[in-house]
């Protein structure tokens, strides 16, 4: 498989793509079209407003092996939703069940994934997932600034209970700034400019 991770596709149009080998998870879809394009099974729910983007679709399909043709309709595939629920709340993926929430238009769940997912992500200390849980809430036009700022505020008391080892609060350290970013700064769609200093500091003399 080829991960387009934090990709952004932004007013593109695919035209007989074939991205069934794709690894779409964390990959950004905005204003995008798919025109007899075959999309991959297992990722749809992983990236950022892709679900959104397949009612601007034409003729495209979602890759399946239980087919001998090897796809199914989009609309077969969301009859799959209930499945696939059921599995990602067993596994905790809570990006994908926020967009599956996100589909049926229930914003009182999506909220509740998000609190979840916060705080199972510190629990678990995957920043990473932390780190794009809080990039859906930013990329998501459907929370409020002060929404926003309750979700910053629980994650810093919610830090500030854990007994975390130095490695732990390091790697912490390395993705709060983005943290701050997506919930408070809103700089999603600013330009970025990133100065690394040396310095003969180590993180354990911190």
């Amino acid at each position: 498989l080829c991960s387009l991770e934090n990709a952004k596709f932004i007013n593109c149009t695919f035209i007989n793509v074939n991205m069934s080998t794709l690894n779409l998870e964390y990959s950004e879809f905005n204003n995008v079209k798919f025109k007899e394009c075959i999309l991959p099974f297992h990722s749809i729910f992983s990236a950022f407003g892709l679900i959104k983007q397949l009612k601007n679709s034409e003729n495209t399909f979602i890759y399946s092996t239980s087919n001998s043709n090897k796809k199914i309709y989009i609309s077969d595939y969301m009859n799959l939703i209930p499945q696939f629920e059921k599995y990602y709340i067993y596994k905790k993926k809570y990006l994908q069940l926020c967009n599956i929430s996100l589909y049926k238009n229930d914003k009182d769940r999506i909220i509740n994934f998000v609190l979840e997912g916060l705080l199972y992500y510190i629990q678990e200390r995957d920043f990473r997932n932390l780190k794009h849980l809080c990039n859906y809430i930013s990329t998501n036009n459907i929370f409020t600034i002060k929404q926003r700022r309750v979700f910053y505020d629980k994650i810093v008391n919610w830090i500030a209970t854990e007994n975390f080892t130095i490695a732990e609060y390091h790697s912490y350290q390395l993705t709060c700034g983005e943290l701050r970013d997506y919930l408070i700064n809103d700089n999603t769609i600013n330009p970025i400019v990133n100065f690394y200093i040396k310095t003969n500091i180590e993180p354990y003399d911190i």
